[in-house]
Parts: C-alpha cells; structure tokens; sequence
C-alpha cells in the first residue's frame, strides 16, 4: 500500500512512514470492526523507529509498505520494510497497531450470580487486546445474564464472564409442565437447584411431595417430559 508523500518540505521522513503504515493498517481495522461488531474504532501506532531515520531525507513520491512478517493480523507486533522510490531509500520498521473501542464495563461491583441490568453497566472507550473477544457493545446484549463470578468496578464485560439468565432458582415456586399425546397438565412444584434454559433441575412436586427431575423451558416454568 503507498502513501503520497506531499511536497517534501511539508513532511519528515519520520512522519511519512508513521502516516504510511497508519494508512496501511486502517482497512485491517475496518474488516476487523465490520467482522467484530466493534463499535466506532480508532487506530492508534506504537512504533520503533531507529536513529538513522532521523536522517533520512523526506520522500518525494509514494512510500511502499511491506509486510516482513507474513500475517496480516492487525493487533500483532510486526515488522514492515518502507521504500522511497525518490530519492530511494529503504527502511525497516517495527509496529504496534493499536485499537480502542465502544464496549460495556462494568459500573458497580457485581456479585456472582446476579442478574444485570441497564442500570449495572455503561459504556466506555476502552483498547482491545489482541486476544480480546466476546466483549459487547450494546446493553441489550448484556441484560437478564448472571455474573458468574464476581466482577469489579470498570471491567470490561465479556462472555466469559457472563451466562445466560435464571430461569429457576433453588427454593423458588415453580409451575410444572406435563405432555402427552397433545394432552397439557401442570402442577406446582418447588425447585432444588438453580437452572437456566434447558438445563435439568431436580424439582419436589407439592401435589405428590416426590422429587423428579424436570427441564427448565421457561422463566420459573419446568416440564416433566422433555424426553
């Protein structure tokens, strides 16, 4: 990918390549934000430049970009090679793209196990690390889920911290769903373990006092027939 270079009284070489290499991250970024969801991203460069570049006249046409470390993974460290056709020189580079992003932290404490919503959380521009996924960008997709452990103040909110929502809770009321050949018959129960969507609970059924186990189908609705 190359740059134009403008006049060369306007710019140092230091610039050129640093303007070069932003321009030929920007649409690694753009594919990365449309695959990802990410939410108004901006670049941002960490880069090595050695002593010589100082020296180095301003380039008078396009640099050329080239990737030296064969990946094109755009939050990698990496070593790029700048080329100035006019006057020529070459030089290698290393580079740190960096990325920050609209997600979903964490507002208070939150324990483990409790139910969240809007009010628990907000929205921050935070940097993603190379190996962060799974984090989200909008409140809906965070609310009705449970801590599954105890999150801090300002943590970024991701789906390994998250699970879905209880739909059962241990000692709770809950209606048993019974079917049968098109037939439907409920009863009361209550619940002895917490359950989420499909999950099997052990439910005590307050007709019969026996204990069976059921599956959760719904929010505090269980069925007794899912085989």
């Amino acid at each position: 990918m190359a740059l134009q270079a403008g006049t060369a009284q306007a710019a140092t070489a230091s610039s050129q390549i640093d303007q070069a290499l932003r321009q030929h991250l920007q649409p690694l970024m753009e594919r990365e934000a449309r695959q990802l969801g990410w939410q108004q991203p901006r670049l941002s460069l960490d880069m090595s430049l050695p002593a010589p570049v100082e020296r180095l006249p301003a380039c008078s046409r396009e640099l050329q970009v080239q990737n030296l470390s064969g990946r094109q993974e755009l939050l990698a460290r990496q070593r790029f090679r700048l080329s100035c056709p006019q006057p020529q020189w070459s030089q290698d580079v290393t580079a740190q793209a960096n990325v920050s992003v609209l997600l979903l932290v964490a507002r208070h404490i939150l324990d483990r196990d409790q139910a969240l919503s809007a009010e628990d959380v907000k929205i921050e521009r935070q940097q993603v690390a190379r190996h962060d996924r799974g984090f989200f960008s909008k409140v809906e997709q965070v609310t009705g889920k449970t801590a599954k452990r105890r999150i801090r103040a300002g943590q970024m909110l991701t789906a390994d911290l998250l699970d879905a929502p209880l739909w059962v809770r241990r000692g709770q009321s809950v209606t048993i769903v019974a079917r049968h050949d098109g037939i439907e018959a409920s009863t009361l129960g209550e619940a002895l373990a917490n359950g989420r969507e499909g999950e099997i609970v052990r439910v005590r059924n307050r007709s019969s006092e026996k204990i069976i186990d059921t599956q959760v189908i719904g929010d505090g609705v269980v069925t007794s027939t899912w085989r």
